[in-house]
């Protein structure tokens, strides 16, 4: 492979290494928006995030095709070290970069997700208390709206 296109994919690489840490960022504020149960602030990153992820594939497919990579074709650290060892240094430190991150992302991931769970818990246990008294309430009045319950104030009403 030529030097302008190794060049061309640390380019790529490296705006790749930006994205992926911005992405961390927005995990990051939104396991804090979970935490807080800010929703306004939560609906504002869930796009970002996605735009992020675009951008994140679309780079990559780039990388994949200006670098012929796919199938048993040699890394882009293999193939820099037949022509630049300065830049397969670089490859190689991108790499360890976007492995890091990548794990960093995973385990904010894993907590949103679970934060999220506890918050729907919460909210189905509050729907059902909501809904378990409405019913206890409504059940105590007839079709007509009349009072079924008949209560022990007939003492009080014998003294009236």
């Amino acid at each position: 492979m030529d030097k302008e296109t190794l060049l061309q994919l640390s380019e790529l690489t490296q705006e790749a290494v930006h994205h992926y840490k911005t992405l961390k960022e927005l995990y990051i504020q939104k396991k804090t928006c979970l935490m807080a149960q800010d929703v306004e602030k939560l609906q504002d990153i869930d796009p970002v995030i996605l735009q992020e992820l675009n951008r994140i594939k679309g780079l990559t497919t780039e990388i994949q095709t200006l670098g012929n990579l796919g199938g048993e074709a040699q890394t882009l650290t293999e193939q820099a070290k037949e022509t630049d060892s300065e830049l397969a240094k670089k490859f190689e430190g991108y790499k360890e970069e976007l492995t890091e991150l990548s794990k960093e992302i995973g385990q904010l991931e894993k907590i949103n997700h679970e934060l999220l769970k506890q918050g729907m818990n919460i909210t189905l246990k509050m729907i059902n208390h909501i809904m378990g008294s409405n019913y206890t309430t409504t059940e105590e009045y007839d079709s007509k709206g009349k009072t079924k319950i008949v209560s022990d104030v007939s003492s009080i009403e014998k003294s009236i």
